[in-house]
């Protein structure tokens, strides 16, 4: 069981850290929509591009080449004025990035590629408490099955000693019924075995 839990929680965290990742470039790519170089920036674009570092993401305004050189995976489609979006690796450090055209430049907008979420201590809370459900849930389908077979049990042992035990409840699953049902007629016919010899 916590082998399954295992398996289901890492199958689970990749799950989770893909959908972040494509919502947080989604999310870029909506925002570079709303980025506008005259307006935000204001003045020319110098030679060697613009570049505003924040604490949450960088904006660079580049000439098309010097964007398809930044990210060179995209090259033709920022060549040719398409927005694209993704992952890049600057350095070390991997980015998800949006970038759109704007006149004969591109807008580059970026952020770290990681998530503020403690995916893996929710995950392992969540594989946690359902695993002890399931062990509840376990142990009380258990008990319901384990507790007619006692009966059973029980009434062999007093079958064996020569009394007559009472009737088994047929209860429970369609196994443990039959089984109560067998034990039942064994025992009317062993009383009447008795009786005949008396």
């Amino acid at each position: 069981m916590l082998g399954s839990v295992g398996v289901v929680l890492t199958v689970a965290t990749v799950l989770v850290r893909d959908s972040v990742r494509r919502e947080a470039i989604r999310a870029l790519g909506e925002e570079v929509r709303f980025f506008s170089p005259e307006t935000n920036l204001g003045g020319q674009l110098a030679p060697t591009g613009q570049f505003v570092i924040g604490k949450g993401g960088n904006v660079a305004v580049l000439t098309r080449i010097q964007a398809a050189f930044l990210i060179p995976q995209y090259a033709s489609q920022i060549r040719s004025g398409e927005e694209v979006n993704g992952t890049v690796r600057v350095g070390e450090e991997e980015k998800w990035f949006a970038a759109r055209p704007s006149g004969k430049n591109t807008v580059i907008l970026s952020r770290p590629a990681r998530t503020d979420l403690p995916i893996v201590p929710i995950l392992g809370i969540a594989g946690g408490v359902g695993a002890l459900l399931a062990g509840l849930v376990a142990l009380a389908i258990s008990r319901a099955v384990l507790r007619p077979v006692q009966r059973v049990s029980t009434a062999s042992l007093l079958l064996a000693e020569g009394q007559n035990p009472d009737p088994l409840p047929e209860v429970g699953p369609a196994e443990v019924r039959a089984l109560a049902s067998a034990f039942n007629h064994m025992s009317s016919e062993l009383d009447r075995s008795r009786q005949a010899e008396r």
